[in-house]
């Protein structure tokens, strides 16, 4: 008997081993669990029948199985080689041991920490946390931490993203004591041979436990035609890590010239990109254009919606210009803000307000300003940093930024003034400059349909809904409605073309690779005197909107974006994007491109059933490629030009 006992106690693995093999175990059972939190708390995005009985959630949740595996098993690698190290040096073996157990702790609070955090971040916007996120966490920490103090559902995931962070590196470091990990093995060879194997464990961990000589990648989670179960299948820190190496000062999606040559083709104005448009008589004299937060088309009752939270907007929409094929450049408000102000594309991970702040580009509107045509006003309900928006929208032609410090009204909302209040002091501060003979360019930003939701109740606004962000939307459209009803009793009401527009959408439901409502947003010109109601169904972005306001103002201008004039101008197609992801889109076909895993989509949008959100990019490479080239394109020359590039350097100044 105690010759069999000590057989089989010389085939137990080595403690140290034993070590790896449990904290590489535990670390991937604590990711999916992760993930399994990750599905309860979005299961409503499987209320499509696309793709979405439990055989396919449980084939997302074994995919992700192996990326948990293989992210598991990476964290692992450099404690084993540590461990093995620790084996040659002898008396001072222990710095090894202790560097080893510091890795595993430091780099699985960082992966869990942001894993958890991950969950509020993707039911937002139906992504997993990527570059831009942590753009606005490093250049907005004050910000962060006070949305997510006020926000009960992001208090609570912080707090367990904490909880799971130290709580598995004390676990980590219980396990270090209890297999005595400072003092060398007994059995050196033997621990040498099983740190080996684990070692090359790694390399079939790297391929997903498949026999095959590629290495596991995002792809690999597309099994469906569903998009939240493809997104439910990859580890978040998979993504996040990609992104953030992707994320640089520099944009290559193209090659400059080519790029060039493309958009001179498709924009039809010669070698220079310039279009002088002349002044010509116009029936306005101003123009207020509303920025409405989070607004998605979606919710319009033209669009099918049936929960009526916008009648207002409704209402106008019936009695104005509508633009309905109308896109969002991005998914953050400083996407549109960019592209409203500038009319160039957003770019891919990139912050466009944190760029060349002290470089004017010239835009339509700085010169419309410099030449005393009009008095140009921003409006915020928030603080003037947030987002940089003070240093750049003066910087590219507006005269003064209004903010909450200017509202004379104390709040403690994290999102500043509520919109009505916002509203009172631009009529008035618009009053004054009508009363000093000056024609106004006013552009108001509202925030109050941003969570953490808390319209005001106390201002004769009254909610037909109980859910938080419903509420938000009908404050949001309520608010709208005084402020025009307030308009339409001044004297310079029928002079001015009102512009109502939204910043981007909300992922209220799950289609495309990039949901449909996230970037589909209202475009409303508004003039009841002089404009006759209509639907357009022409394709337009936000970079459309001032190359098309001021043409109908009669300005002169020069246009040296990549926006045109919607009222004489037609595109093909548009260009639009999400964090990470490029697209394009003509009437027939959407095109998505996932530009750091290189994962082309292509949906049919004439198709019906389950075929319009399949993926057939491989079947159409043509189509692919042409409209990949436009998205490519657009996207680089727009970098281009924003950076003063050599190609585009006669756009400036």
């Amino acid at each position: 008997m105690k010759r069999l006992a000590n057989i089989l106690k010389r085939l137990c693995p080595p403690r140290h081993v034993c070590f790896l093999v449990a904290t590489t175990i535990l670390g991937a059972v604590l990711f999916t669990a992760i993930r399994l939190v990750l599905y309860i708390a979005n299961r409503e995005l499987l209320a499509s029948d696309i793709d979405s009985d439990s055989y396919w959630v449980m084939r997302a949740m074994g995919v992700g199985l192996r990326f948990d595996l293989n992210l598991a098993f990476m964290l692992m690698l450099p404690s084993a080689v540590l461990l093995a190290i620790a084996h040659f040096l002898g008396d001072k073996a222990r710095w090894a041991t202790h560097t080893s157990t510091a890795w595993l702790v430091i780099s699985y609070s960082a992966t869990l920490f942001t894993a958890v955090c991950n969950i509020p971040y993707f039911s937002h916007f139906q992504a997993h946390v990527n570059a831009m996120s942590m753009k606005y966490a490093t250049t907005g920490m004050g910000d962060l931490m006070a949305l997510v103090q006020s926000e009960p559902q992001y208090l609570l995931y912080f707090a367990a993203a904490i909880v799971t962070a130290i709580g598995y590196s004390a676990v980590i470091v219980i396990l270090a004591r209890r297999f005595r990990l400072s003092h060398p093995s007994e059995h050196r060879t033997q621990t040498l041979i099983a740190i080996a194997i684990l070692v090359l464990l790694y390399v079939w961990a790297d391929r997903g436990f498949y026999l095959r000589h590629r290495t596991l990648e995002p792809r690999d989670t597309k099994i469906s035609n569903n998009a939240f179960i493809n997104k439910l299948g990859i580890n978040p820190i998979e993504p996040f890590v990609r992104s953030l190496f992707s994320s640089s000062d520099t944009a290559e999606l193209m090659e400059h010239d080519k790029a060039r040559d493309i958009v001179i083709k498709e924009m039809g104005r010669g070698t220079t990109l310039l279009k002088h448009v002349e002044a010509k008589p116009s029936p306005w004299r101003n123009m207020v254009i509303i920025v409405a937060e989070s607004c998605t088309a979606e919710r319009l009752q033209r669009e099918g919606a049936t929960e009526q939270l916008m009648p207002n907007l409704d209402r106008m929409v019936e009695e104005g210009l509508y633009f309905e094929n109308t896109y969002s450049s991005g998914t953050h408000t400083c996407n549109a803000i960019y592209s409203l102000v500038t009319s160039l594309p957003s770019f891919v991970d990139k912050h466009p307000l944190q760029d060349g702040l002290e470089r004017p580009l010239n835009t339509m509107l700085d010169q419309v300003h410099s030449q005393g045509e009009l008095t140009t006003l921003f409006y915020v309900t928030h603080g003037p940093n947030y987002d940089n928006v003070r240093s750049f929208t003066t910087t590219q032609g507006f005269e003064r930024l209004m903010s909450r410090n200017n509202y004379g009204v104390e709040t403690e909302k994290m999102w500043g003034v509520d919109d009505h209040t916002m509203f009172d002091y631009a009529l008035r501060d618009i009053d004054a400059e009508w009363q000093q003979g000056k024609a106004f360019g006013a552009v108001m930003l509202t925030c109050s349909n941003h969570s953490p939701y808390n319209p005001p109740l106390d201002v004769g606004f009254t909610p037909s809904t109980t859910e938080p962000e419903h509420q938000a939307i009908e404050y949001a459209d309520w608010a709208i409605a005084p402020f025009m009803d307030m308009a339409r009793t001044r004297a310079w009401f029928d002079d001015t073309l009102f512009v109502i527009v939204g910043d981007h959408g909300r992922a209220i439901a799950t289609d495309f690779e990039i949901p449909e409502s996230i970037n589909h947003v209202p475009l409303l010109f508004y003039s009841p005197k002089h404009l006759a109601p209509a639907v357009r169904s022409d394709l337009a972005t936000q970079m459309d909107i001032m190359p098309t306001v001021l043409a109908m103002l009669g300005l002169e201008h020069t246009n040296n974006s990549l926006g045109i004039d919607l009222t004489s101008e037609s595109r093909r197609m548009i260009p639009f994007g999400h964090d990470g992801y490029i697209a394009a889109r003509d009437h027939h076909w959407l095109y998505i491109y996932d530009v750091h895993n290189d994962i082309p989509y292509l949906y049919d949008l004439t198709a019906e059933g389950d075929m319009r959100t399949t993926n057939i990019a491989s079947e159409h490479a043509a189509q692919v490629e042409n409209m990949h080239s436009y998205a490519a394109a657009m996207t680089q020359a727009g970098w281009d030009i924003h950076n003063a590039h050599s190609t585009w350097q006669m756009t400036h100044k």
